[in-house]
C-alpha cells in the first residue's frame, strides 16, 4: 500500500475491489500493491492501485467535492484526468465517449468517500480512448522506467467539464526489470533420429519476434528450420 499525505484520525476500514482499505480523515489515501500491513511512499507500474478521496477536504474549483456536487447545477460525476510521466501516457476525460467516462469515473463509496481503482497503472495507461472513441494503444511497456503519475479531478455537469482540482503528482517506484533471455533444448538426450528443439525465452524487448528452432538429423544429413513463435 502507498500512503499519500498525513493521516492521524482513523475511521473504520472498508472493502474496495476486494481489498480492505483503512479510511482516514485526510485529503487522499493512496494504495498500491498486494495486501500488506506495511505502507510505502510510492506506487509501482505493475501492481494494483487504488486512490481514495475525502470529499470534505479534496477541492474542485475551490470547493470541497461535497459542496461542488451540491452547488453545481446538473452535476453528474467526478472523473480522473490523468497520465504517467507528466501526462505522456494520458487517459483524458472525454465527455462525448461513454466508455471513457466509465473508465475514468471516480466512484462514491458507501461511507461517503470516493475512490478509483486500477488492476495496475500499466493496464490502465497502456491504452486510451482516442477522440473518435476507438482504443489507441500507447507505447508504455511493462518495464518502462516511469517517474510519476499526474492527475487532476474533473467535475462533470451538463455533459461537460464544470471545474477541476489542482494538479497532483505522485512519485513512482522502480519499474520491474524486463526478464533476461533464457535458453533451453529438448530432449536432453538425443540420437541421430531425434528432432532437437532449441528455445529462447524472453527476447530483448526491442529485438523482435521470438523464434523456435528445430534441428533435424537424418543419417549423414542435417537440416535447420526456423519457425516464428507468436
Amino acid at each position: 500500500m502507498v500512503l499519500i499525505g498525513v493521516a492521524f484520525i482513523k475511521l473504520p476500514t472498508r472493502e474496495v475491489n476486494g481489498r480492505r482499505l483503512q479510511i482516514v480523515a485526510n485529503l487522499i489515501r493512496f494504495f498500491s500493491g498486494k495486501k500488506t500491513k506495511a505502507l510505502t511512499s510510492k506506487f509501482t507500474l505493475n501492481e494494483p492501485l487504488t486512490i481514495v478521496f475525502n470529499p470534505n477536504v479534496m477541492k474542485v474549483k475551490g470547493q470541497t467535492m461535497t459542496d461542488f456536487a451540491a452547488n453545481t447545477p446538473n452535476f453528474q460525476s467526478f472523473n480522473l484526468h490523468s497520465g504517467i510521466d507528466n501526462f505522456t501516457y494520458l487517459q483524458g476525460v472525454k465527455v462525448w465517449i461513454p466508455k471513457c467516462m466509465e473508465k475514468t469515473a471516480i466512484q462514491k463509496l458507501s461511507n461517503g468517500f470516493y475512490s478509483i481503482s486500477m488492476t495496475s497503472p500499466f493496464d490502465y495507461y497502456s491504452w486510451n480512448y482516442a477522440d473518435d472513441g476507438s482504443k489507441a494503444v500507447s507505447t508504455l511497456q511493462t518495464d518502462t522506467d516511469i517517474e510519476n503519475l499526474e492527475w487532476l479531478m474533473v467535475g462533470i455537469a451538463n455533459n461537460d467539464w464544470a471545474g477541476t482540482s489542482s494538479n497532483v503528482v505522485f512519485k513512482a517506484g522502480t519499474a520491474a526489470p524486463y526478464p533476461d533471455p533464457t535458453f533451453s533444448f529438448f530432449p536432453s538426450k538425443i540420437s541421430a533420429n531425434d528432432i532437437l528443439t532449441l528455445t529462447r525465452q524472453y527476447n530483448e524487448r526491442t529485438a523482435g519476434t521470438l523464434k523456435i528452432h528445430y534441428l533435424y538429423r537424418f543419417a549423414n544429413h542435417s537440416r535447420h528450420y526456423g519457425r516464428h513463435k507468436r
